[in-house]
Formats: structure tokens, sequence, C-alpha cells
């Protein structure tokens, strides 16, 4: 992720849902015990980050390889 902006992103979470190739229907098991992303905290104007996180469970029966994944739900802050 790369912060394009002229001040610091302060704050950045999100949900990450699966989908079958066409689908609809968001595969990921979100319970209250699921993967909670968010950012690096303060990332400067002009700074980049990336980083590998955990996939979120899965409902039965579905296996990952086969699933496509998204961020949603995007929520952020940039300071004044």
């Amino acid at each position: 992720m790369n912060n394009g902006n002229d001040v610091p992103l302060t704050e950045l979470r999100w949900r990450v849902a699966a989908y079958a190739p066409g689908d609809t229907v968001n595969l990921a098991d979100n319970q209250y015990a699921a993967p909670r992303y968010r950012g690096p905290g303060e990332l400067q104007a002009g700074a980049s980050w990336d980083d590998c996180l955990p996939i979120p469970p899965l409902r039965p029966g579905y296996r990952p390889q086969t699933l496509e994944f998204r961020a949603e739900r995007l929520q952020g802050s940039f300071s004044d």
C-alpha cells in the first residue's frame, strides 16, 4: 500500500472476504475470533507498507486456493 496523500495515514482497518469465482456469497467465517486487520499505524505521506497477513477462517468445505479474497469495509483516518 502506498500513501499518496500529503498527510500521514493514522489508522486503517478492513475485513477480508472470500468468494468463489463469479459468486456473491462471502465464504469467510467472520466470527468474533476471526483476525482483525489493521494497517501499520501511522504511515507517512509518500511512504509504502506491505505485509503478509493470515486469511480469515472459511466456512466448512471450502479451500483457500479455490477462492478470491477481497478487502472490504475499509476505514481509514488521516492526520489534520
